[in-house]
């Protein structure tokens, strides 16, 4: 969790499509490793993760981060609520 908290906390403010770029390749594999980890040792766990809630109501402005950081940003909240409930998600 605290890798995509940084991820989140870095998310670049600037068209820079390089940094862009390398950002978003970087939020992607975050997700990946954390759905993977999830799912050897809960299937219900890693739905969970990956099931889509509300947008939030803040984001960067910079062109091509946008979908990325809803994407973490969503993620981030489904693996805390993982955590505080994890009876739930066994």
């Amino acid at each position: 969790m605290t890798k995509g908290q940084a991820l989140r906390d870095r998310v670049p403010m600037t068209g820079e499509d390089l940094r862009v770029e390398r950002w978003s390749r970087l939020v992607q594999v975050w997700m990946d490793e954390a759905d993977a980890f999830l799912k050897k040792f809960s299937p219900q766990a890693s739905v969970a993760f990956r099931f889509a809630t509300a947008e939030p109501t803040i984001h960067p402005i910079c062109h091509g981060t946008r979908e990325y950081f809803l994407e973490l940003t969503m993620r981030l909240r489904n693996l805390e609520d993982i955590v505080q409930n994890p009876g739930v998600h066994c």
